[in-house]
């Protein structure tokens, strides 16, 4: 590992830091527009969609919309399909910066889910 010139780090971090902001920020717009999603998905008015699917989080919002289509055996659309799989990749990815952080002493820096799980294929970098 090469030692970093004074204050690299720390500049890395502030970056970081500003950066999750941001990027927390876009992935709750977006958990709200997959929502809509759901509610075109599912025919309800929104005041209906928000009574039944308040404190619906992103996972559940991609499986729901899913389990709609399969209730009516018709297809995902392709690139419905190809968003939600995108968009598990990037909540995967939140969660692993929101509940387990980033090791700012490897090198590059990394977010990983390596020190809660049980088996090491289940491991996230």
């Amino acid at each position: 590992m090469s030692e970093d010139p004074p204050g690299v780090r720390v500049d890395l971090e502030r970056l970081y830091y500003r950066s999750l902001g941001l990027y927390i920020h876009l992935f709750g717009l977006t958990e709200a527009m997959l929502r809509r999603v759901l509610t075109e998905t599912v025919g309800v008015d929104e005041p209906t969609a928000l009574a039944i699917f308040s404190g619906v989080r992103a996972d559940g919002i991609s499986s729901l919309i899913r389990r709609c289509y399969e209730a009516r055996n018709v297809e995902l659309p392709a690139e419905l399909s190809a968003l939600l799989q995108q968009f598990a990749v990037l909540n995967n990815l939140r969660n692993d910066l929101i509940h387990h952080g980033v090791d700012f002493k490897s090198d590059p820096p990394v977010a990983t889910n390596r020190h809660s799980v049980i088996n090491l294929k289940a491991v996230r970098r």
